[in-house]
């Protein structure tokens, strides 16, 4: 689950990863069993609207092993699928997701706030005044702005045809590797990683 109540939106460039997504409702559902149960953590998580926000998966936690992983005796709906280039995954914000990577990948992503998750931040700020999360100020100070041009603006968006590795940017994310300190182009990238001992690259 990603900070800030925020979704996720990851496109592949080169390689796969494999997926496992739970849905909201199920995490809800199932809280006792599968969050975080901190003093510190629960200070911040609350249910809003029947959504928990803030909230996140006890760690450590077995995603993957079909015998010992806690998802095998609930009942609850396991998404579970591979992405590979040119294809965009997104996650909805409150939706636990975990991947492990099949091969030697590349991917862009990026955490995304939508209208209706501000929406539930605002609503999760006001429920308790006392123990306010940090990020309440810097949400309320935006918020009434960023609605405001959402309204005004929200028909009138401009539009481009593109590819979808032109849209999020794996061919800048390319270019970047290919700078002279790192020697990287999408034909030498697998060569690259297993000349480096199989140490991760990462694109901020």
């Amino acid at each position: 689950m990603d900070a800030a109540h925020t979704a996720f939106v990851a496109s592949m460039c080169q390689g796969r990863k494999k997926w496992r997504i739970l849905l909201p409702h199920d995490f809800t559902t199932h809280h006792a069993e599968l969050s975080l149960t901190t003093t510190n953590h629960q200070n911040d998580e609350k249910l809003v609207h029947g959504k928990w926000i803030m909230s996140n998966v006890k760690r450590p936690f077995e995603t993957w092993n079909n015998i010992t992983s806690p998802l095998e005796s609930l009942d609850v709906v396991i998404y579970e699928g591979i992405l590979e280039p040119n294809e965009i995954l997104y996650i909805p914000p409150g939706a636990p997701h975990a991947a492990t990577t099949l091969d030697h990948s590349l991917m862009v992503a990026s955490n995304d706030q939508s209208m209706q998750s501000l929406h539930e931040i605002i609503q999760y700020c006001d429920q308790d005044i006392k123990h306010q999360w940090h990020g309440c100020s810097h949400f309320r100070d935006r918020y009434s702005t960023i609605s405001e041009n959402y309204e005004r603006h929200k028909n009138d968006l401009a539009r481009e045809r593109m590819s979808f590795g032109k849209s999020f940017q794996c061919e800048d994310a390319f270019s970047q590797l290919a700078e002279s300190r790192l020697e990287i182009t999408p034909l030498n990238f697998v060569k690259e990683v297993q000349k480096g001992g199989g140490r991760p690259i990462l694109i901020m």
